[in-house]
């Protein structure tokens, strides 16, 4: 969202990349778009922002793991 909180500036997503691996591994896709005339800093918002997703999506399932298995 932009700073008014109206607009989209870009979209982070996750891709589903299929049965098998999303049951069996912890590997996961995800999609970052934005318009091409959109600031380089915001994009490099974006995809930093991605990133931190990534990395706290991880943290949690490692969390919940702990949790079952202890």
């Amino acid at each position: 969202m932009s700073a008014d909180g109206q607009t989209e500036v870009g979209k982070i997503s996750k891709q589903w990349s299929g049965f098998l691996r999303e049951g069996f591994t912890d590997a996961d896709n995800f999609g970052v778009t934005f318009p091409v005339d959109l600031s380089i800093q915001v994009k490099a918002t974006l995809i930093g922002a991605c990133f931190l997703m990534v990395k706290d999506i991880h943290a949690i399932l490692m969390y919940r793991y702990l949790l079952i298995f202890m």
